[in-house]
């Protein structure tokens, strides 16, 4: 069951300062009747993306916030190719990205700037420049870990030169909950030293209300004797189930250390706190309720499995929850030089995840219920049975990278010999008694068919060359 069940939104917005500014460059661009260019860095150099070779979506900010776009689940589904599962390993971390099905641990990267992090990650989507889908391997640029391609979240950075600020707020309502949701969010820009440094700052906090019910046996000493998860008497039920609190915020400075060096430190973090898991139970059977185990036989598991209801029909009060908090320090240092840029990205990533998950139906199904033959019902009722999963885990990554602004290797064109009769020779770096050893395609840009090329004067190593030859 989805959390984004039917909803009447409220949103109240705020634009200070470059609000007006933005509002006028849309209405510009509205008026003549263009498209807006859209630069990115898919490449990691700034370029257009109609100019970038390769699969990506994109989507800029103006997009992100006509969309309502605030977390994975809302723009994931807008990506062709791209799916997500979850991976069985606990839930708040559960899930897994895919793309063009190349899925698994550690195959498609996921990156905020230039930061890799887990693909289990869910950022809140605020004060973002664009998202960048990149399908197909990214290994070349993005490591071994980016087989089936990858995810880039690119902030905004601070403005040097003018102040601003957004407010917004929203409530909302969700179907079978007892209380409204409600959010808020802020950013602000402010210029320390004029054109020289600018800090920005961004908070926000998310609840979001608990549409599932959880139910227990009053009495402990019942459960499993004469009380039953589909009992009709003797339970206690508490409301707003898996309801989520998620809070968090980052701060950036931007430094310009004269015309070529910029320095951007950030801090960057996210607390997300549940009161249970967003799962329905399966209940079948009269009796107890799960369908197994019998009084008598093995353990079995009905199919299919089919949840009925929103409530989550327990034995005993064992409360699910779970928390997951990340911290995200960088520092990035930029330096342009004549022939290109050089980045260096130093990042820490803390995380820290703790989930409670109530086994005891589990236990006694799998485990203690069988134990004795022709239980008159059970011999054995079944007892409290917790577990708790925490994942505690940091990461330091270093990466220094040039990109050049160099045209690159000048194209060479097909000499015609004077005399008649004489095949035309290639440049001398291109010749080879093998063949052309080098990209000679580019000098048929854009033709398709059969093309033979040959060697110099006096070699008979002709070799044909079919299908489409390449742009330049």
């Amino acid at each position: 069951m989805s959390r984004h069940e039917p909803r009447i939104m409220l949103i109240a917005g705020v634009w200070l300062a470059a609000a007006a500014v933005a509002n006028a460059a849309t209405e510009s661009t509205s008026q003549s009747g263009g498209l807006e260019e859209v630069i990115v860095t898919a490449q990691k150099r700034l370029e257009s993306e109609q100019a970038v070779p390769m699969s990506i979506t994109t989507f800029s900010a103006t997009t992100l916030q006509q969309k309502a776009i605030t977390e994975f689940f809302d723009y994931a589904t807008k990506v062709p190719n791209l799916a997500f599962a979850p991976t069985g390993d606990g839930v708040g971390t559960a899930r897994t990205i895919s793309i063009r099905g190349i899925s698994g641990d550690n195959v498609t990267g996921f990156y905020i700037d230039d930061v890799p992090l887990p693909d289990s990650l869910d950022p809140r989507v605020l004060d973002l420049e664009r998202i960048e889908v990149l399908r197909g391997p990214q290994g070349t640029l993005y490591g071994a870990r980016s087989m089936g391609g990858t995810v880039r979240l690119i902030t905004q950075p601070p403005d040097l030169s003018k102040f601003s600020a957004t407010v917004h707020g929203g409530l909302s309502d969700t179907d079978r909950t007892d209380r409204p949701n409600y959010t808020a969010d802020a950013v602000v820009n402010i210029p320390l030293v004029q054109d020289q440094i600018a800090l920005r700052l961004t908070g926000f906090y998310d609840d979001e209300a608990g549409y599932f019910k959880r139910s227990w046996c009053t009495d402990p000493a019942t459960a499993g004797v004469s009380c039953f998860p589909l009992s009709t008497g003797g339970r206690t039920a508490v409301s707003n189930v898996a309801a989520i609190d998620t809070y968090g915020g980052s701060a950036s400075l931007t430094i310009k250390a004269g015309d070529a060096v910029t320095i951007t430190p950030r801090v960057m973090l996210q607390r997300e706190d549940y009161n249970g898991f967003p799962l329905g139970d399966f209940n079948s059977m009269p009796q107890n309720g799960l369908g197994f185990p019998a009084p008598s036989g093995p353990y079995t598991l009905p199919t299919p499995l089919n949840t009925t209801n929103f409530t989550q029909a327990r034995f005993f009060d064992v409360p699910e929850r779970g928390s997951d908090w990340w911290d995200l320090y960088s520092l990035t240092l930029r330096w342009k030089t004549g022939p290109g840029e050089l980045v260096s990205s130093t990042a820490y990533f803390d995380r820290y995840v703790d989930e409670t998950e109530d086994e005891s139906e589990f236990i006694w199904a799998a485990i203690t219920a069988g134990a004795c033959a022709n239980p008159a019902p059970y011999c054995n009722p079944p007892s409290p049975g917790p577990i708790q999963e925490i994942k505690d885990y940091q990461r330091f990554v270093e990466e220094i990278r040039f990109a050049s602004t160099l045209s690159g290797r000048p194209t060479q064109q097909l000499r015609r010999h004077p005399e008649p009769g004489v095949r035309p020779g290639l440049p001398h770096g291109d010749q080879g008694a093998g063949g052309v050893r080098r990209a000679v395609l580019r000098h048929y840009a854009g033709a398709e068919g059969d093309r033979g090329l040959a060697l110099v004067s006096g070699q008979d190593h002709l070799r044909g060359v079919r299908g489409r030859a390449g742009d330049r």
